[in-house]
């Protein structure tokens, strides 16, 4: 039996609702939490990655660090934490944590940087 990532289903005013397959709340566009970490460095540069081709969104494009939804029961800086290392190989604290809603048909997402 394979393991299926569930995000944190929101209302407008972030409080949890509910969970739901990855995947199901993508396509459904529920509202959900998700991150995005910014990796930034002593000159003001963005590390980004491309994404793998396969991917169902995106795909192929260039984009931010990393980005992740947290898991229930996970915070928003420990899923951070675990999707920069997983993704990009780096352990760190991070430090720069803000909040912040992108728009009407997405979560909010927290843009995280890492400490030198």
């Amino acid at each position: 039996m394979s393991w299926t990532e569930r995000v944190v289903l929101v209302d407008r005013d972030d409080r949890p609702v509910g969970t739901a397959e990855k995947l199901a709340a993508h396509r459904s566009g529920k509202l959900h939490r998700a991150l995005s970490v910014l990796v930034v460095n002593g000159y003001g540069e963005l590390l980004i990655h491309r994404r793998a081709r396969h991917k169902y969104h995106s795909g192929g494009l260039w984009t931010n660090t990393c980005c992740t939804h947290p898991r229930p029961g996970e915070t928003t800086i420990a899923a951070a934490r675990r999707r920069l290392q997983e993704e990009m190989g780096i352990v760190s604290w991070l430090d720069g944590a803000r909040q912040h809603r992108a728009n009407g048909n997405s979560a909010p997402s927290a843009p995280l940087r890492v400490m030198p």
